[in-house]
């Protein structure tokens, strides 16, 4: 898998160049362009400059297989019930109201005929089929292993033979691997795979049947182009050249194949007459350096072709070229307008009207039309337009005609027009393959959900998911509800940056420390769990507020630790639950730092993989697990002794990225584990690990959410949307776990008692607590509780029996409240 290492080397040298549509609005510099691609890639690889290693993720796949599922396990009560879908269709658009917007779409596959019924691919999110143009869809690969697709293409002469390349080759860093080819013969409803990742390459741009030979398939992608002549049994590498990106047949004769390779730097033009046995490079009149190529052919005129082509270095338009006699010679039609902006290498799409070669079409950020061959290309769609006609979503990759009815997969799902491109229509409704960076939900009201996408920012569900509506465009990323004002929503955009809502999301102020530095694309915040009002928000240095509801960028922060301190960037944050100062911090480049006196002192340990995640005990916050990325071999550690020592607990984990940690400390004691395959559970702190992914197709997780007291575990997946486990409607949940938004101090119960009582409680916020036990003449009998406690909800038993009987008082002091209650005791 030598490509996989190339691939992997481009993302960091050409990293600097890169750039999507709606962060350009934002005038970013190199450097912040560069951290977005890095972020995902050092995850996955395990730290700065390590690669991935070739063959995991097929690998992981085949391991993830072979382990006990939760379902099967006799006794498993999680057995019982399925994760279920918090995203069951698109997000609506509030730009314009009137729209809806779903997850990056590769690529479209028609049915000849049958106009209303096609395909379409979607980055993470499968393959999905509609009978009606667009206006419902089923998924049909939420059981296979994995839901990374690059091209999905139909026979033309059996509507019910499908092939699907799994993995994108879009060069970005959540581009995910995929497993292979994999084979429908009966219209998507069951899949074989038929050709392993090991052998094609694990990364798909595009497939095609001859029209003549249904046995004649070809798959282009990261390993090149590789050609089957018994539908699938076996291939044969074409020694095309590799990272191809393109591969089209000659309409009127399929043994002339047109490819561009060299993934996004060293482009080239190549063409085969006798079905890809040999390859002649076409290079008259064409640039002598070449980024990205993607082609057309117009199948009304096959003498002609067009090639959108991308700068090596930067990723602009370097120019519409057209030929007239079959890739013999070519002409320069336009250099501008650079439609492509800096990213050529991500979107780049060009298509030929079927019916007259001299319109084309053409995509990168938003789309434009020419009619008279290329010369002249007029704008005819706009990502951040209000007006919903005129709406396509940024970033498309791939443009198709089906009759005269134009198609454009993007960034933002499929679209449609019926004039050209002059309007637009969403196909998204139907469709629930967001790209979520994090998600939260509101613990009194488990049906108000926030998330933030790729490419989509935050959005906001007030039925469970049922409907969300879009706040904001541009990349979101993590997300918190505080648990006591849920008012209040944290959230944040790129580039070291964490912002806060006091209106339920509806809008967000920046309240970055203005003296933070460094880090990552998306750098980590984390809420103290016993405390709403401390934040701790790490880049390359630390800094905490402990009026989170009152910061601002110039105030209310201050920073525990520096860049000296920290040795790198931050990537995961834990805090002690019942201590504010005590602060688990990791690295992207394999560092765990641990302050218990508020960032006065660091005790330091390195050699680790990329920090992803920390949970801490909340009942021993001596007690911490960290969930680890790469694909070392180890994934999950866990410390009792408060970081002096951490031992592995991966066991039987697949061998990928962990990105998300939970706990539940009620019995049964579980962990969770959140991974680039799906989720996976241990009931015996890591001994062993079972797939906890039953109902959840094999998606990527990149965030995880659980409150005890509610019992229900929210996961963000980057290509399926949200989804649900209610662990408490099996396991029971913990009443004692809610963080009350007002001091509370309840009737003892029972009252009149004999000899025993509890007394319950509640704090909004940490702080040390008096409860005490008067007599009627107002002496103190007995003192419960002196202590400090962390915000939430306590019960507090009083045992009377060396008491006589009568009236007695107990009171409950702390910081801003004081409250006395009557209870009797009676013998």
């Amino acid at each position: 898998m030598k490509n996989l290492i190339f691939i992997l080397l481009f993302f960091i040298t050409a990293l600097p160049f890169i750039v999507t549509a709606q962060e350009s609005e934002e005038n970013e510099s190199p450097e912040k362009i560069k951290a977005r691609e890095m972020f995902i890639h050092t995850r996955r690889a395990g730290g700065p400059h390590m690669t991935y290693t070739p063959n995991a993720y097929e690998n992981a796949l085949i391991q993830k297989d072979r382990m006990p599922k939760d379902k099967e396990i006799s006794g498993s009560l999680t057995r019982l019930i399925n994760w279920q879908t918090a995203n069951p269709k698109g997000l609506f658009y509030s730009r314009t109201g009137n729209n809806y917007i779903s997850g990056r779409t590769n690529s479209i596959a028609f049915v000849q005929g049958q106009p209303n019924i096609y395909y379409i691919a979607a980055a993470q999110g499968g393959v999905w089929k509609t009978l009606n143009d667009g206006v419902n869809w089923v998924v049909l690969t939420d059981d296979l292993p994995t839901l990374a697709t690059g091209d999905v293409v139909v026979d033309p002469n059996n509507p019910n033979i499908i092939y699907l390349g799994t993995g994108e080759l879009n060069y970005s860093g959540d581009s995910q691997y995929g497993d292979g080819i994999f084979k429908s013969q009966n219209g998507g409803l069951t899949w074989l795979q038929i050709a392993p990742g090991s052998l094609v390459g694990t990364r798909c741009s595009y497939m095609a049947v001859d029209p003549s030979n249904s046995n004649t398939v070809y798959f282009a992608g990261s390993n090149g182009v590789f050609k089957s002549t018994n539908a699938g049994l076996n291939w044969v590498n074409m020694n095309s050249g590799t990272n191809a990106n393109c591969l089209l047949l000659d309409p009127v004769n399929p043994q002339i194949i047109y490819i561009s390779t060299g993934g996004t730097n060293a482009g080239q033009v190549k063409k085969s007459t006798d079905g890809g046995n040999t390859w002649v490079t076409l290079s008259s009149g064409l640039p002598g350096s070449m980024g990205r190529i993607q082609l057309a052919i117009s199948s009304s005129s096959n003498q002609i072709l067009y090639a959108s082509i991308a700068a090596p270095s930067g990723g602009s338009l370097l120019g519409l070229y057209r030929t007239t006699d079959a890739g013999a010679t070519w002409t320069l039609q336009a250099s501008s307008p650079n439609y492509l902006g800096g990213q050529g290498w991500y979107d780049n799409a060009v298509i030929v009207h079927p019916t007259d070669p001299n319109i084309v079409v053409v995509g990168g950020i938003d789309l434009y039309v020419s009619t008279n061959a290329g010369v002249t290309l007029v704008q005819k769609s706009s990502w951040s337009t209000s007006n919903s006609q005129n709406m396509t979503h940024a970033d498309i990759h791939r443009l198709a005609y089906n009759g005269t009815n134009l198609y454009c997969m993007s960034d933002g799902g499929v679209y449609k027009s019926t004039n050209n491109g002059n309007n637009w229509v969403d196909l998204n409704y139907d469709l629930s393959t967001l790209q979520y960076q994090s998600a939260d939900y509101d613990i009194t009201n488990t049906a108000m959900l926030q998330g933030g996408t790729q490419d989509n920012n935050k959005m906001t569900s007030t039925n469970a998911g049922v409907d969300w509506n879009q706040r904001t465009t541009g990349d979101g990323g993590y997300t918190i509800v505080d648990p006591v004002n849920t008012n209040y929503v944290y959230g944040q955009y790129v580039n070291g940056s964490i912002q806060r809502s006091t209106n339920t999301g509806v809008s967000f102020t920046n309240i970055t420390p203005s003296g933070s530095t460094g880090g990552l694309f998306y750098n980590p915040y984390e809420m103290a769990p016993g405390d709403h009002n401390t934040i701790v928000f790490g880049r390359a240095d630390i800094w905490k507020t402990t009026n989170a509801q009152t910061a601002t960028t110039s105030s209310g922060w201050t920073q525990i630790a520096t860049t000296a301190v920290v040795g790198g960037s931050v990537s995961a944050i834990g805090i002690s639950w019942t201590n504010t100062g005590k602060i688990y911090i990791g690295t992207s480049n394999g560092r765990i730092l641990i302050t218990t006196n508020n960032g006065t002192n660091w005790a330091v340990q390195t050699g680790f993989p990329y920090v992803s995640d920390f949970i801490v005990d909340a009942a021993n916050d001596n007690i911490c697990y960290a969930s680890l990325g790469g694909t070392s071999g180890t994934h999950v550690l866990k410390t009792t002794n408060g970081g002096v020592n951490w031992v592995n607990i991966t066991s039987n984990l697949p061998n990928i990225a962990a990105n998300s940690i939970l706990l539940r400390t009620a019995t049964p004691r579980m962990i969770i584990l959140g991974t680039d395959i799906g989720v996976f559970q241990s009931v015996d702190e890591g001994a062993s690990w079972v797939n906890f992914s039953s109902g959840m197709p094999a998606v990527e997780i990149y965030d995880m959410k659980y409150k005890q007291a509610a019992g229900l575990i929210l996961a963000a997946t980057h290509g399926r949307g949200c989804w649900t486990f209610d662990l408490g409607s099996v396991l029971g949940v913990d009443p004692y776990s809610v963080i009350p938004k007002t001091f509370e101090l309840n009737q003892n119960y029972p009252n009149p008692f004999n000899p025993d009582t509890k007394i319950k409680f509640g704090l909004p916020k940490e702080g040390n607590v008096k409860l005490s036990v008067y007599d009627v003449s107002g002496r103190q009998v007995e003192l419960l509780a002196d202590q400090n406690f962390n915000a939430g909800t306590y019960e507090i038993t009083w045992n009377a029996s060396s008491y006589s009987s009568g009236v007695y008082f107990y009171k409950l002091e702390t910081e801003g409240f004081s409250e006395t209650k009557k209870m009797i005791l009676t013998k």
